[in-house]
């Protein structure tokens, strides 16, 4: 679950759920340079520093901050989030100024209707995310399931990333590492190469017609507030290229007698 504390029912009519289920895996995308960017992290974090990581390994998740949200927060959260599955359902374009906590409000909701908060964590995939501003850029804590050093025992990574991100028409403008921290440590210098060197790669795979982020026309810091506005039409094109790249099952080849 992304944040410990569920959010309280919204009063906004329920959405359709097929529509609501697609467009949210669609909805992702809309945050994939956070993501993408934290992914970096988590490679590093698995790869690289295996005797710094397995020292800050952890028994128990660390429990975040609920969001608390009161009804016209809550709305406001399923609004963005339909207009969101809007814009990759019929490629219109999304420009929404948001907070930290509707940020993380939203990922919350995307889990909630992908149904991932009733499933068991993975090893190796973000049990929990939750973003807020730190100076004039982001922070990320990260909860990861690890694999456990004893069976039966419990092992996580609970992480804080400290970065500057900009993006603007699917490339990025600025993307910094400040900081990585494992149980209140940060990274060696080890580590710091390694990102810098993940980084650059990023901006090589920008270059081509495979770029994660040529939906987002900006990302951007405001103030208090983040502004992404999005491609829908780009959203659509990459939706419909993961469709075209699907594996198909083989077909049937049993003969009846």
């Amino acid at each position: 679950m992304i944040i410990n504390v569920p959010s309280k029912p919204s009063t906004q009519p329920e959405q359709k759920k097929a529509s609501g289920c697609s467009g949210c895996l669609k909805a992702l995308m809309a945050f994939a340079a956070i993501i993408v960017f934290s992914g970096i992290v988590i490679g590093f974090l698995f790869w690289q520093s295996y005797n710094w990581v397995d020292a800050n390994t952890e028994t128990v998740a660390v429990q975040y901050p609920g969001l608390n949200l009161i009804p016209s927060e809550d709305a406001e959260a399923s609004r963005l989030l339909q207009l969101l599955v809007v814009a990759g359902d019929t490629g219109a374009e999304f420009d929404e100024r948001v907070t930290p906590k509707m940020f993380n409000a939203v990922l919350l909701k995307i889990r909630e209707a992908e149904g991932k908060n009733n499933l068991p964590p993975k090893v190796g995939e973000p049990q929990a995310l939750f973003l807020s501003f730190a100076e004039n850029g982001y922070a990320v804590k990260l909860t990861i399931p690890v694999q456990p050093k004893k069976p039966g025992v419990p092992a996580f990574l609970n992480a804080e990333i400290f970065f500057n991100l900009d993006i603007e028409n699917g490339k990025f403008k600025e993307i910094e590492v400040k900081d990585v921290k494992l149980h209140g440590q940060s990274a060696p210098m080890v580590a710091r190469l390694f990102m810098k060197q993940e980084i650059d790669k990023l901006y090589q795979r920008q270059e081509t017609p495979e770029n994660p982020l040529a939906a987002i026309k900006l990302l951007r810091r405001e103030n208090d507030k983040i502004h992404l506005i999005l491609d829908g039409r780009k959203l659509k094109e990459q939706e419909a290229k993961k469709i075209l790249n699907r594996p198909q099952p083989e077909a049937d080849t049993a003969r009846e007698f």
